[in-house]
């Protein structure tokens, strides 16, 4: 922020704190919002908020006659906070290791400005604006090597190249997980970028099994469709392309592919010949391959389009002059005045997970697969590699492991490319996310999933079944539809609907899985029959046609009535269980019914009987007191019949509770109360 505004009393009155003291004390946020039209410091508070979207929220709170009580704390950057991070991988980092420990010195501070809001009935809601990282003088000097913090003028790709290349060195050198077996093959088709000078236009290159690094670009294509490679433009392009004919985003992706010394990229658009289907097929079913070894992955990530461009302009931090009243009059008002650098703390979740190419479903796959990845987001750079998730700044330095690419889970790279017992789990916190992102065409689904489809598959050594796992196939049939909406979109043609693929909205993954759940012992006596999947194309990539799964298992009709979670709850399918016919004692007591269900689509009528059949059972030992009290639940599938006989459709997921009851010693096996018929059925 530009200009010469002066600073309110309280913000001049500022001294650098003990942990976690309060400064700013403002009776309601307009207070704050009137001191930003003269005070700098309030106004770059203010813009926290309009960052988090709380302005408007907040000012609808008072308008109605209420108060939001706004206050800024701050707190010392510690050394505990960057304790596991690598010794001298950054020298930035020297700087928060100096202030840090039980009695810090001033060096780095997060203030955080909030509002308090009271309810009229006592509830709370705080609302905090986008936290600050102050850097006093007396550490200037080590972020001197980061123009991001020191510059006088917007920081451009040029400027940033010396860190990027320093991310790069470190971690081909440094991180083991990130490390390549071998010098990779090239994909059949290749951007040849020409000279580092630029003298030449690049060109598409057909390769011939050759073994060179490579760049990819990731990128959102936007409503407009960006130069392309079809078949009667392949023998042009491989002549040459003018690179002003190239859209902005590819034009910066080759710039960028020369800097880092590389002499190949990979672009999906002028890769893959866009207007033969067969190509197409054949080079989606190597994504996992182009992306697992591509050298560095190029993420436009702050661009809606191919003409936004890769490259921003990012604002250097902001300098706040404090004049401290403490120091004698007698010395020179330099010496008087201490200048702070003040930059908005980055932030994964805005800055990656919620930009414009992290809502495309293709692009989960890239990111997941690729070794690095080098971010340009809206506010700066980004670093993301299998080791770890750093920002330009130098502020954020997050392991890997506990990272995040979606919304619903840790970063999967580590866990797949290393196994592990997690690996299932990982596979439904991917699928949580793929499902949440918007694909063009809804044909593409399983297409836009083979890559990591096929790459787990090597991993886990099990067989993919239109989502499902073969050896986890009673688990993951007990899949969610998490649309929160009353009015939800049809189901997908031609998909199963026993596969959430058949979904068009987010969906969770089963409440059974993997390692870490609460049921001590499970079983299942269901038999299924996985079929022979039919693909009408390249396998996993292609639609499927008349795609049944065949189940041997117990079945009963039960009842399901619309049961609220929590009181103002009005767009759930979830519903309590009960028997069928209706048992009058199930309506009675705190847990009234014999289960709990969701539905796919909206709920039956009450009175309308539903098909379940048995899936499994799992005992469940509650507070860890095996022996007081244990019950067993049968997890069922919700299903309605066609008019063929013995066929049905999936039409939603429950669990039926069987307790044991109190003070009882578990058998050894789960109790026989299902109290269904045997079935031979098929799902479609």
């Amino acid at each position: 922020m530009s200009g010469n505004m002066s600073l309110c009393f309280q913000c001049q009155a500022m001294r650098w704190p003990q942990a976690e003291q309060i400064y700013h004390k403002f009776e309601a946020f307009g207070d704050l919002l009137a001191s930003s039209r003269h005070c700098r410091l309030c106004r770059i508070f203010v813009q926290g908020f309009e960052l988090e979207k709380h302005v408007e929220p907040l000012l609808g709170y008072e308008r109605s006659g209420r108060k939001a009580y706004t206050s800024v704390s701050a707190r010392y950057i510690e050394a505990e906070h960057v304790s596991q991070l690598p010794e001298d991988s950054d020298p930035f980092l020297s700087a928060f290791r100096q202030v840090g420990g039980p009695n810090p010195v001033p060096g780095f501070l997060e203030v955080v400005c909030g509002s308090l809001c009271v309810g009229e009935i006592g509830g709370l809601g705080h609302r905090e604006a986008r936290p600050l990282i102050f850097c006093t003088d007396n550490v200037q000097s080590q972020v001197d090597k980061k123009p991001i913090w020191y510059a006088t003028r917007p920081v451009t790709f040029e400027t940033s190249l010396p860190i990027i290349q320093h991310w790069l060195g470190d971690c081909t050198l440094n991180h083991p997980e990130c490390s390549e077996s071998g010098i990779p093959p090239l994909p059949r088709r290749v951007i040849d970028v020409g000279p580092p000078d630029g003298s030449k236009d690049p060109h598409l290159l057909i390769t011939n099994n050759d073994h060179c690094r490579y760049a990819t670009l990731s990128h959102c294509w936007g409503a407009g469709v960006p130069l392309v490679t079809k078949k009667n433009t392949l023998d042009d392009r491989k002549l040459g392309i003018p690179l002003g004919s190239l859209p902005r985003t590819f034009q910066d992706a080759v710039w960028i592919t020369r800097k880092l010394g590389l002499q190949y990229l990979w672009i999906d658009a002028l890769c893959i010949i866009q207007d033969d289907s067969t190509d197409w097929e054949h080079e989606a079913a190597d994504m996992v391959n182009i992306y697992k070894n591509t050298f560095i992955n190029i993420a436009a990530t702050a661009a809606t389009n191919a003409e936004d461009g890769c490259f921003r302009t990012y604002e250097p931090a902001m300098r706040i002059e404090f004049l401290w009243e403490d120091v004698p009059s007698i010395c020179a008002l330099s010496d008087r005045i201490s200048i702070t650098l003040v930059r908005y703390k980055p932030s994964e979740r805005g800055s990656l997970l919620h930009s414009p190419l992290n809502k495309r479903a293709w692009v989960l796959q890239e990111l997941t697969l690729a070794r690095r990845t080098l971010h340009f987001a809206e506010d700066q750079l980004f670093w993301q590699c299998a080791n770890r998730v750093t920002s330009q700044d130098g502020i954020l330095n997050t392991p890997a492991n506990s990272s995040r690419t979606g919304p619903n889970g840790p970063r999967l790279g580590p866990v797949l490319y290393h196994g592990g017992e997690d690996i299932y789990n990982a596979w439904w916190d991917m699928v949580e996310d793929y499902s949440n992102r918007s694909l063009t065409k809804k044909t593409d689904k399983f297409a836009a999933l083979a890559g990591i489809t096929m790459f787990f598959r090597d991993k886990a050594k099990d067989t993919p079944v239109a989502g499902l796992w073969k050896r986890m196939l009673m688990t993951d049939l007990l899949w969610r539809n998490n649309t929160q909406s009353v009015q939800r979109p049809p189901r997908l043609e031609d998909i199963p609907t026993w596969s959430w693929v058949s979904i068009d909205g987010p969906v969770k993954g089963p409440l059974l899985r993997g390692r870490g759940t609460r049921y001590s012992r499970s079983f299942s006596r269901t038999l299924a029959d996985v079929p022979e999947l039919p693909w009408t194309g390249q396998p996993l990539i292609s639609g499927l046609k008349g795609c049944k799964l065949m189940l041997q298992g117990y079945m009963k009709q039960i009842l399901a009535a619309y049961s609220p979670r929590w009181p103002d709850e009005i767009d759930s399918n979830h519903c309590k269980v009960f028997t069928y016919p209706p048992n009058s004692a199930e309506m009675l007591g705190p847990n009234i019914g014999i289960g709990s269900c969701t539905f796919d689509d909206a709920p039956p009528p009450p009175a309308e009987p539903v098909w379940c059949i048995e899936l499994g059972a799992s005992e469940n030992s509650l507070w860890g007191l095996q022996n007081k009290f244990s019950s067993w639940q049968y997890d069922v599938l919700l299903l309605e019949p066609t008019k063929r006989r013995d066929e049905f459709r999936r039409i939603g997921q429950g669990h039926i509770r069987e307790p044991h009851g109190i003070d009882e010693v578990p058998t050894p096996g789960p109790p026989d109360n299902f109290k269904g018929s045997w079935q031979a059925i098929t799902i479609i």
